[in-house]
């Protein structure tokens, strides 16, 4: 018995002569492993979301924003009566039912369960009041559109991670969504976090905002436009844009019909898609401008030169090319006419002077077949085979078919003949704001190449003036007091699915920029298949001049110094107001005429026909000219025009 109490107690001294010793050991020479769990389990870090940053409009309106929502989960292992439960929230939530909730809070193997997310402050504190044990809310960030339908196709949206997933969205995701932050924190033995005096917890981390380049009241009034052409002609959408020629600046961009960004999964993909951006079609009539231009360009044509288009019909091999004019006569047109009364026939001859590197040349120059690079996800950079071309495809491009582009890289083009004649990157970022310092960075212009002189692009915009004329293509568009050059384009649509062209099916465009002698603000306008309806004469070009119209009133634009009548480059017209006595010793003599005091068009006029080169500066009248009066003139010689509106100046 003595024994057994000996043999016990050396056991159990042994057992604690081990412990202690160990202990010892632990506190002298500590484990490295142990130290490392000790750690894990008193310290943990905390991951802190950050918050998405806003998208403003240029006048900093919230376009999207980034607001706190709350969600309900539960559970299910700590719900007694699944039954009583479920039916209670159901009766106190409203939008789901209670079969949905009590099927949810039956999944024994779940220990969380969603049962309703994206709840507002005031849905959730409503529910709070009547939650059962097992219950419980979350908050999430939640992405909110103020104004629902605007701008849809242009901002996109994000998914419910908070990650963009469209247009903008997705293309600034990573600037937009920041950077998560981690802060290291104690916890007490069961887990929880101990808050120590002197402990900063830092605020909840943002991500950058954006400003963009659009005016959100001029986007308003663009797609209430494009919303009633769009029921007017029962089309299958309606699109347009307001560019700032003098910048590349995007001022507004829509499509119709759109789709509710606070409800993106409700519409199908072709609604969320920016078909400005990144569509390519054949645009029609107005690639013919850029046939002139190449013509003005390589002194192959000039505004009066006469081409015959017969009767407006040219056999080329064992097809034909027509006019949607017909003439009962053999017909000569010139170089302004053929743009004005938009003639295939006259293009196709003005191009097969050039030839085809010419004219492929030109093309690449403004951009087509090519991206504008305007930071856009899926732009689309459009068709241009490179020569040699048959003499029937030649002939098709000159007016716009057998190539395509976007509506975008129409607008681009057309607002370097506005400017004078610089190609810009198109952009809709104005500027970035730092979440941190509110610092804004602001987003210059980028100028691509100049793309023509400024003396061939003055003479384009006049001719593009003419056709807004009283009897051309255009000349719905007009506005007394604000010159506008523009072209229309009404292109048959590719049959992809049995070959050739569809019956019926036209995509109908205008692009305009106003005001002729100082532009500022171009807008494309675009129907697809309009119908009974469908030149762009008829369906595009009003919708232009309403939008110009609002432009004018919102900005408060005084009207041109230099009438529409001034502007019209049209010799037969314009002759019979110049004084014939200056007219012809002026072409018998070779030597400078008295300008001085002409107007704009009395002082073109003289020029028809004679090769020097012609320049511009200012509006008015003529007050100062070089070389000076009876001064010899000799091919290729500048002319520079100096005008004024100052009486004084002019006497």
């Amino acid at each position: 018995m003595k024994a057994r109490i000996v043999y016990i107690f050396l056991f159990f001294f042994c057992l604690w002569a081990i412990i202690l010793g160990r202990g010892l050991q632990l506190q002298i020479f500590p484990d490295q492993k142990l130290l490392a769990l000790k750690k894990r389990q008193f310290k943990k870090f905390l991951i802190l979301k950050s918050r998405r940053g806003s998208i403003l409009d240029r006048n900093q309106k919230d376009l999207a924003v980034t607001v706190a929502s709350y969600s309900l989960f539960a559970d299910p292992f700590l719900i007694k009566n699944k039954k009583k439960a479920a039916k209670k929230i159901a009766r106190v939530l409203g939008g789901i039912s209670y079969r949905k909730i009590l099927k949810k809070i039956r999944q024994k193997q779940k220990r969380f369960v969603w049962i309703k997310r994206s709840l507002s402050k005031g849905e959730a504190d409503k529910i709070r009041k009547h939650l059962v044990r097992g219950f419980s809310f979350v908050e999430e960030p939640l992405r909110i559109y103020p104004n629902n339908n605007l701008l849809s196709q242009v901002l996109g949206f994000v998914g419910r991670d908070n990650r963009g997933l469209e247009g903008l969205e997705l293309e600034y995701d990573n600037f937009l969504r920041g950077h998560d932050k981690r802060l290291k924190i104690r916890r007490d033995a069961r887990g929880r976090p101990l808050i120590i005096n002197g402990q900063v917890f830092l605020s909840e981390p943002e991500g950058g905002h954006i400003i963009l380049t659009i005016d959100s009241d001029l986007q308003f009034f663009l797609e209430k436009e494009l919303q009633e052409t769009f029921l007017k002609y029962n089309a299958k959408s309606a699109m347009g844009m307001v560019l700032d020629v003098q910048t590349g600046e995007i001022l507004a961009m829509g499509k119709y019909p759109g789709y509710n960004l606070n409800h993106p999964t409700h519409y199908s993909p072709s609604l969320r898609r920016n078909v400005l951006v990144t569509d390519a079609i054949e645009q029609g009539s107005t690639i013919k401008t850029f046939i002139v231009a190449a013509a003005l360009k390589y002194k192959t044509a000039f505004p009066s030169k006469k081409y015959n288009i017969g009767e407006g019909v040219l056999k080329i091999g064992r097809r034909k090319i027509r006019d949607a004019h017909r003439y009962k006569k053999p017909t000569f047109l010139s170089l302004e006419e053929i743009l004005s009364h938009s003639s295939n026939v006259g293009i196709a001859k003005v191009a097969f002077e050039l030839g085809q590197n010419r004219v492929y040349q030109i093309l690449k120059d403004f951009g087509f077949g090519q991206k504008t690079g305007i930071q856009f996800p899926g732009e689309g950079k459009g068709i241009l085979r490179s020569p040699p071309w048959g003499k029937h495809l030649f002939s098709n491009i000159s007016f716009g078919q057998g190539m395509t582009a976007t509506p975008l890289q129409i607008a681009a083009a057309y607002a370097a003949i506005a400017n004078g004649g610089i190609l810009y990157r198109p952009y809709l970022i104005k500027g970035y704001v730092d979440p941190v310092t509110s610092k804004k960075t602001w987003v210059k212009p980028t100028k691509l190449r100049r793309v023509l002189d400024e003396n061939t692009a003055f003479t384009l915009k006049l001719m593009l003036n003419g056709v807004t004329a009283e009897g051309a293509t255009g000349h719905l568009a007009r506005i007394e007091g604000y010159p506008v050059a523009g072209k229309t384009g009404t292109a048959q649509k590719v049959d992809f699915i049995n070959g050739g062209y569809k019956k019926k099916a036209y995509f109908s465009s205008f692009v305009g920029f106003f005001p002729v002698n100082r532009p500022k603000y171009l807008v494309y306008v675009a129907v697809d298949e309009p119908w009974p309806e469908y030149y762009a004469s008829t369906v595009a070009v009003p919708v232009f001049s309403k939008i110009a119209r609002y432009i004018i009133r919102k900005n408060n634009l005084l009207p041109s110094s230099v009438s529409l009548k001034n502007l019209v480059l049209n010799p037969a017209r314009s002759k019979k107001n110049t004084d014939r006595k200056r007219t012809i010793p002026f072409k018998e003599s070779g030597r400078v005429p008295q300008l001085k005091g002409l107007s704009l068009r009395e002082a073109l006029s003289l020029f028809e026909g004679v090769p020097v080169r012609l320049k511009v500066k200012g509006t008015g009248r003529v007050y100062f000219f070089s070389p000076k009066v009876d001064s010899p003139l000799h091919p290729g010689d500048d002319v520079v025009l100096y005008l004024s509106s100052d009486s004084k100046k002019i006497e």
